[in-house]
């Protein structure tokens, strides 16, 4: 056998063992955002960069921060403790961070903000974050529970268990332009005006 035959040979079979791995080993294909029409990869590396090719306006950051993001996080005096406080978030991470964590949001949970899954005695289910524990009663955090944790009686939990996935919504800027993602981005970070 040549070497050109045993190559193609060599090929042959890699092409077999790629198809045929399952397909939990391999990544699913990035889908482009509707609102740039760009893949989360790509948005990041076209946001990261100095040269973004983008007007970052932090006033319209404000009004998507509030729009989206206050619901759950703090930033200054504006927002809801649900998730981390943003309002220091400029002096311990970078543009590509701060991307990173809104277009991935469940790439990195921190222990603080870990939600927790309890099946019940009835078979429905409860999440949030865990804020406080009592031999009687687990007490929630959610979206509905914001001020007054929300309780779950011990004697009603017949599993518990963490989540894999945030309480931070996939896609959540999905629907915003590039202009729109760097702007909310330059928002939180402190940036100025152009």
């Amino acid at each position: 056998m040549h070497l050109r035959e045993q190559l193609a040979a060599v090929g042959v079979a890699l092409l077999v063992v790629a198809a045929t791995a399952p397909l939990s080993a391999q990544d699913p294909p990035e889908e482009a955002y509707p609102g740039s029409g760009m893949t989360r990869p790509e948005i990041i590396e076209q946001l990261s960069g100095a040269e973004r090719g983008t007007t970052a306006l932090p006033g319209r950051g404000r009004e998507i921060y509030e729009e989206v993001c206050a619901a759950c996080h703090t930033f200054g005096e504006t927002g809801n403790a649900v998730g981390p406080d943003l309002t220091t978030l400029s002096s311990r991470f970078g543009r590509r961070d701060v991307l990173d964590a809104i277009l991935y949001p469940s790439k990195t949970i921190s222990d603080q903000y870990a939600v927790e899954i309890f099946t019940l005695d009835d078979g429905s289910y409860a999440s949030g974050v865990v804020v406080r524990e009592t031999p009687q009663a687990v007490f929630l955090r959610t979206l509905d529970a914001l001020d007054t944790p929300f309780p779950i009686l011990q004697r009603r939990i017949t599993a518990r268990e963490p989540s894999t996935v945030s309480l931070m919504p996939e896609a959540l800027v999905a629907g915003y332009s590039l202009d729109e993602i760097d702007s909310l981005v330059a928002y939180v970070l402190g940036e100025a005006e152009p």
